[in-house]
């Protein structure tokens, strides 16, 4: 797991120091090691650098940029293969000879051998850079779902690739532009829609994508050949349970210190009863919010309490309260760009605790299980069994709308009761429902307090749901799950580790039809090997979002703070959002007419995220 950037410089003539610059701008990616290397050839020099955290080999022989015997080959590489020792063999056969026991040089020598073409047969999360210098070629390619990042820009003088996004923007070579369609997608779905960033000259290579240079010029093409899954009614409960075991075989494999982030929920404590029955123990980490915030925050603490205790995990908490809204603005200040998700500070605050050397045995994790993607593979979110229901009764809700409607929006949740997080559910669906199944699908990811036209564009399916699916597996999963969690883990130095997101399962549970996915309602496939395990406390609990209390915390006086940006009529932010629109969800909120919490945290973000970047 690392931080990789490469500069390819036609021109031969920029200051060697600004590929330094870029590698001790992502330190944190790999603390365990910074590597700066120039080569110059006669047509072009390539500038490399490597930030290394050491996971599968903890010796020096695995340095990057990894280079081959003859120096014609050149390798930049983050991630883990996680078949790389079937790929081994396949290469010793070949009569490929090794120095190190990494998955590094395996993927090098794959590369060398088998050339793009190869890419098909990586398991596992990755992105890297394969340089052929004899040849005057470079391969860039990045994994199927998007797992880990990585970011470019390019012109006819220079060809700048990193794992962020700041250390491009901060070269110096390119000018520093707002994509301001991006900042109108941000306000609607909280994140910014790859392949652009926000940013409007450095793109995002897209997941299953490569990016070919030959002699200077540049191709962008997916690598993905396979075909989607066929439906099928006919699927195995077994079959799915032994495509995650053998996933979390895999990938629980590490000879560094492993832990799990346990939320209590189906997903993070699926995979620790997996682990248990196979005789693996892990140490495991959750958050905990005060009591006081029950209605606002969640009980996910006391489940992953339960979990710990049954299944005989080391449990670790990390207790969150107001004050964490202390670290705002380093938060802004380590974003390269707004994603409007509370759960990145929550995420970080997390990661933070498990990579101190409090955590195991005064030994800091380098690796982290999530149970990330499950939702978007299974079908877990609220607004996926919300869609389903709609699909399959759309008649009748067409007929009840005009009555239903207006009494909903009567409905209190801007204050806590028993009720509020039910009556919320209850809003969102009947102000998204739509004749149109698009733009009920479109209501239920927005934020419908903002007057503003979805960016997306969708196409008539025959199968709306698991459309919807593939559309947040697609989309909020790359822009929103996964580009936070990868953040916020390597921001403390941790590689993230995601079982649910394995190409053989993922492309199983494509075939099975929402009738199956959701006949016992959400995640029901999931459940059911839950409870196989013994563990049916845990799949009949209700689903909680993982996120800040930031109802019950954005109006306190503690954090005015947060809100400074209001005082200024001139404040970039309101060249694309109405101030008195804000005013008016702030007096709501203050009120408990309503709960626009997530709202006004996407707001606060991108209003501080601005003024550190563009004022």
């Amino acid at each position: 797991m690392c931080g990789i950037h490469l500069i390819i410089d036609n021109t031969k003539s920029i200051d060697t120091a600004i590929i330094g610059e870029m590698a001790s701008r992502t330190q944190h990616r790999g603390p365990d090691e910074t590597v700066v290397k120039t080569i110059a050839k006669s047509r072009r020099t390539y500038h490399l650098a490597s930030n290394r955290l050491k996971i599968t080999d903890q010796s020096d022989f695995s340095s990057q940029p990894f280079m081959s015997s003859d120096q014609r080959f050149a390798l930049l590489f983050n991630g883990e293969i996680y078949n790389f020792h079937h790929l081994k063999n396949k290469l010793l056969n070949k009569g490929i000879q090794f120095s190190s026991p990494s998955d590094t040089e395996v993927l090098l020598h794959w590369l060398r051998v088998f050339g793009e073409d190869g890419i098909q047969q990586l398991e596992g999360m990755f992105v890297f850079i394969f340089l052929d210098f004899e040849q005057d070629k470079v391969l860039v390619a990045r994994d199927t779902f998007g797992i880990k990042p990585v970011y470019y820009y390019q012109d006819e003088h220079y060809l700048i690739v990193s794992s962020e996004i700041q250390p491009v923007v901060q070269t110096g070579l390119l000018s520093k532009k707002l994509n301001e369609r991006q900042v109108n997608h941000y306000l609607l779905y909280k994140y910014v829609k790859s392949p652009e960033t926000i940013y409007e000259d450095v793109m995002e290579l897209e997941p299953g994508h490569k990016l070919l240079v030959s002699e200077g010029k540049w191709k962008n093409c997916t690598f993905l050949q396979s075909g989607e899954a066929e439906a099928s009614n006919a699927y195995s409960i077994s079959g799915i349970e032994n495509l995650i075991k053998d996933s979390l075989m895999q990938q629980i494999d590490a000879p560094v210190p492993l832990g799990l982030l346990l939320s209590g929920g189906v997903d993070s404590t699926l995979l620790l009863a997996m682990a248990k029955a196979e005789g693996f123990t892990m140490p495991t980490f959750s958050i905990v919010n005060q009591k006081a915030d029950k209605s606002f925050g969640t009980e996910d603490y006391k489940y992953a309490r339960k979990a710990a205790r049954q299944f005989g995990s080391e449990h670790h908490e990390a207790i969150v309260d107001i004050s964490i809204l202390n670290q705002f603005e380093n938060y802004i200040w380590q974003m390269d760009q707004p994603i409007g998700d509370s759960s990145y500070l929550m995420t970080s605050e997390i990661c933070r605790k498990a990579s101190g050397p409090q955590a195991v045995s005064h030994s800091g994790i380098k690796v982290l299980l999530s149970g990330a993607g499950a939702d978007e593979v299974f079908g877990g979110y609220n607004r996926h069994l919300a869609f389903y229901r709609y699909v399959k009764y759309k008649n009748i809700l067409s007929r009840s709308l005009p009555f239903s409607k207006p009494f909903c929006s009567w409905l209190p949740t801007g204050f806590p009761h028993p009720l509020r997080k039910q009556f919320k559910l209850i809003k969102k669906f009947m102000a998204s429902v739509d004749i149109s199944p698009e733009e009920t699908y479109h209501n239920f990811l927005i934020f419908n307090e903002l007057e503003r036209r979805p960016q997306d564009q969708f196409s008539a399916e025959s199968d709306w749901v698991a459309w919807a699916l593939d559309h947040d597996l697609k989309h909020y999963l790359l822009g929103d799950v996964l580009a936070l969690s990868d953040k916020a883990a390597m921001l403390h130095g941790i590689e993230l580790r995601v079982p649910y997101l394995e190409e053989k399962l993922v492309k199983h549970m494509k075939g099975i039809p929402a009738k199956s996915l959701f006949r016992h309602g959400r995640k029901s496939i999931l459940k059911e090997i839950l409870i196989k395990y013994g563990g049916k406390e845990f799949a009949d609990r209700p689903k909680e979002g993982f996120g800040l209390p930031l109802s019950g915390w954005l109006m306190d006086k503690r954090v005015k703070h947060l809100w400074e940006f209001m005082e200024n009529t001139d404040h970039i932010v309101f060249r694309y959002l109405d101030k008195g629109l804000v005013e008016s969800l702030i007096a709501e909120q203050k009120s408990r007419k309503a709960d626009h919490g997530s709202l006004l945290w996407s707001i606060i973000t991108l209003s501080h995220w601005l003024e550190r970047n563009f004022e």
